[in-house]
């Protein structure tokens, strides 16, 4: 039994220490998606984003709020997608 536990704690190692870098590179690629879709919306006037974000939510697997969220993302942080280029 106390190799089965070693064998056990081995694994649940492996596996929260790939769980972490998952976790970072979700998180970057979808600072990168709400970036890239608020890039897409950058120059709709008010008026115009509210047709197009509930156009966009009933032809799209997509919330309002990610769209207004990825719009706001894109408005506080236009150079982002050249910050994340050099960053590599």
């Amino acid at each position: 039994m106390k190799e089965y536990d070693l064998i056990k704690d081995n694994v649940e190692f492996i596996l929260s220490k790939y769980e972490i870098k998952i976790g970072k590179k979700i998180r970057k690629d979808m600072m990168g998606v709400y970036w890239k879709i608020g890039f897409e919306l950058r120059d709709l006037e008010e008026e115009e984003l509210v047709a197009v974000i509930r156009k966009l939510v009933k032809d799209l697997p997509i919330t309002p709020e990610m769209l207004v969220l990825s719009y706001r993302f894109y408005l506080g942080s236009p150079m982002y997608n050249k910050a994340m280029r050099w960053a590599k």
